[in-house]
């Protein structure tokens, strides 16, 4: 049996301790889990989206989030189990997260829906209630997702904000993928945001038109979210896909990473080989901004860890996420570093004049 649950703010609470009394062997397909759950032991997880949540007892699906219509076409579901929001007038939406939920409700067997009165109505596609068998009623709040930094921590992300700041104009459309850049992420330019996560750095934005397919925020986000006209919701699969970057003019695509070689190369899913996180949308991110007309794509992380250590390295030590061959800036506190069209000899000295400076002699004497 496999049963698909809501991702993030849309994870099902009623529902979940129903899937736990199933005292047979199911595999539960998850995705960025944002609170603990009780598992039977009979119950398996796969998740494309590693948590602290399962990180320990599931299995990982590496994928692209552009590739998940395929992957769920491959997914006999029996059941999906999700919170959708409900208005009287407009009927059922997806609300915060057609992002997955989208592509369970045409291919599960059975579709069972917690209508939450406190999840945000937002435009976006119908939702088919074909394959409802269960329905509940719930008023229970959205989880929360902020994520807090220390005064030091902001003092190094405002100057990386200054920087990624330059490339940010009047008429760009934005993608800010997940992390902490975006606590202190702002600009005064009016802009269009198209980016798979949507967050509370959009309500700072003088943004006309806002595209995303997940909102993850705080309470006051989620009350901004509701009704909102300039908010539409859509698939992971639609946002991500390749042929729809081609459609943007001067897209901003900003990410960013655990740590980047002295080449170009991206590891921003794991630590040590160990995964953290997932895939997610940065590599269709980033290598769609070469497609958008007058688009860039900037990966952005401080300079070093909180131990000290060098975010730029001369070898990585994780998965790569984005190859070398995609990425056009790489951007920290120090400054910035084109990779767009460069050599390896000249992508090393501009690495290591943004790396930070206890660490640079090391790097120049580790070639």
């Amino acid at each position: 049996m496999i049963i698909a649950t809501g991702v993030r703010a849309s994870e099902p609470t009623v529902f979940m301790n129903d899937i736990l009394s199933i005292d047979h062997d199911v595999t539960l397909l998850h995705s960025h889990t944002l609170k603990h759950h009780s598992y039977n032991p009979r119950h398996s997880i796969k998740s494309t989206f590693f948590d602290e949540h399962v990180r320990d007892r599931a299995e990982y699906i590496p994928i692209h989030f552009s590739r998940l219509p395929k992957y769920f076409e491959h997914q006999p579901i029996d059941v999906a189990a999700f919170q959708v929001a409900y208005s009287p007038d407009r009927g059922y939406s997806f609300g915060t997260n057609p992002d997955y939920n989208y592509y369970f409700s045409p291919h599960a067997k059975e579709v069972w829906l917690e209508v939450n009165v406190q999840m945000p109505w937002t435009s976006g596609p119908p939702l088919s209630l074909t394959r409802v068998t269960r329905k509940v009623e719930i008023d229970t709040p959205l989880i929360e997702c902020v994520k807090t930094i220390s005064a030091a921590e902001k003092a190094i992300y405002n100057q990386i904000n200054e920087h990624v700041g330059t490339f940010i104009s009047d008429g760009c459309t934005l993608q800010v993928g997940v992390g902490k850049l975006q606590t202190t992420f702002q600009t005064s330019a009016r802009v269009e945001v198209y980016s798979e996560m949507i967050g509370d750095w959009a309500m700072r934005l003088n943004a006309e038109r806002i595209v995303g397919a997940f909102a993850l925020g705080s309470n006051a986000f989620y009350q901004w979210l509701n009704s909102n006209v300039k908010v539409e919701m859509v698939p992971l699969g639609e946002i991500c896909h390749p042929s729809s970057f081609a459609q943007i003019s001067n897209l901003v695509s900003i990410n960013s990473a655990y740590e980047v070689d002295l080449t170009g190369q991206v590891a921003s899913e794991g630590i040590a080989y160990e995964h953290h996180t997932g895939t997610g949308g940065s590599n269709d991110f980033t290598a769609g901004a070469s497609y958008a007309k007058k688009g860039v794509s900037i990966i952005a992380l401080p300079s070093i860890t909180k131990t000290g250590a060098s975010r730029i390295v001369s070898r990585l030590h994780n998965v790569v996420t984005i190859s070398q061959a995609d990425v056009d800036y790489i951007v920290t506190e120090y400054g910035i570093a084109e990779m767009r069209f460069r050599t390896l000899g000249e992508r090393v000295k501009a690495l290591i004049s943004i790396a930070h400076p206890m660490h640079r002699q090391e790097l120049r004497h580790s070639l």
